[in-house]
């Protein structure tokens, strides 16, 4: 038997229902999506008793919201996000040869043989003054990792010190990287002292850098298969009555063979969405799920917890900001 429910006084099958239901989490997706955008517009925006809101310009968040105690994930810059946290190993070995000529512009191409980053790249500086000095790590044409030193330079060598957390993909066995320095305004960039590599890790396979290579360390590395950001601080209170929570986190980065999924609770009682963010939108821009309470929750403090997810230890989702709609 087939049970009709009128809709504007319209019998409706199944599917109708169904899709009825679909643009209803949609809409609600959509206006937790708007409180992201009104807040990193304005960068203002009162979060309760029904949307909680966060940008994440700090590990805070600019609403203060995320508990960086009991997180795991870790907060980095340059873009701001949360991302998986993860481990360094076994550094690439190198002996040290004669120093270059200035140039304004350097870059040099590695063939990665084994997993991991660069987090160390030094550079000679001949003038100092005020500009900025910018160092680019690519993967496939796409910058994985960037720094700027500036405004104010300093005569003598400055390293590009970068975190697993600074990357947003890792190189892999047989990737080549090309890595450039670039001086805003000046020929004043030197390659310090070249480096000559044992082969263990990397091998420099060409360069345009006067007299030789720019010194650079690599090491292995891997994310961690999940991390969770917890969002538990300057939220919201719960009665239990609620009808359910749509998350949305319009800014985040899924990249195959990642996932981002989140749970709900009261403090004590949980609630977790049975698909990734980006389940429940069309638009795969707009990515969101709706958790329904099933009478679960009861009163309490409103926490989310978003856990980051990879199978892919050398790629890692990542969160910028979120809004949850809570549907009462």
């Amino acid at each position: 038997m087939v049970t009709n429910i009128f809709i504007d006084g319209t019998p409706s099958d199944a599917d109708e229902v169904n899709q009825n239901f679909s643009d209803v989490e949609n809409i609600s997706v959509s206006v937790a999506e708007l409180g992201v955008r009104t807040l990193q517009s304005n960068n203002v925006f009162t979060n309760g008793p029904n949307i909680i809101v966060d940008e994440f310009t700090d590990a805070n968040g600019t609403k203060n919201t995320v508990n960086t105690g009991s997180s795991t994930a870790v907060y980095a810059s340059s873009p701001d996000r949360y991302s998986l946290n993860g481990t360094l190993g076994t550094v690439e070995s190198a002996t040290i040869s004669s120093s270059g000529s200035a140039s304004q512009n350097i870059s040099f191409d590695v063939v990665c043989n084994n997993t991991g980053i660069f987090n160390e790249i030094k550079v000679d500086i001949s003038n100092s003054g005020t500009r900025t000095i910018t160092c680019n790590i690519i993967k496939s044409g796409d910058i994985v990792a960037s720094q700027s030193y500036g405004p104010t330079v300093s005569l003598g060598v400055h390293t590009f010190t970068f975190s697993l957390q600074d990357y947003l993909e890792l190189f892999t066995n047989g990737d080549t990287a090309t890595i450039t320095i670039d001086d805003s305004t000046a020929a004043t960039l030197d390659r310090v002292t070249g480096y000559s590599y044992d082969g263990t890790n990397i091998d420099i396979i060409s360069q345009n850098v006067p007299g030789g290579v720019v010194p650079c360390s690599f090491a292995e590395a891997a994310f961690n298969s999940s991390s969770t950001v917890i969002v538990d601080t300057n939220t919201t209170t719960l009665d239990g009555n609620e009808l359910g929570f749509a998350i949305s986190a319009p800014d985040a980065d899924i990249p195959a063979n990642t996932s981002i999924t989140a749970t709900i609770s009261d403090g004590t009682n949980s609630l977790s969405a049975t698909n990734s963010l980006s389940a429940v939108t069309i638009d795969p821009i707009k990515k969101g799920v709706v958790i329904s309470n099933d009478g679960t929750l009861s009163s309490g403090t409103l926490k989310c917890t978003f856990t980051l997810n990879t199978t892919d230890t050398s790629v890692t989702p990542t969160l910028p900001s979120y809004g949850v709609n809570i549907l009462r």
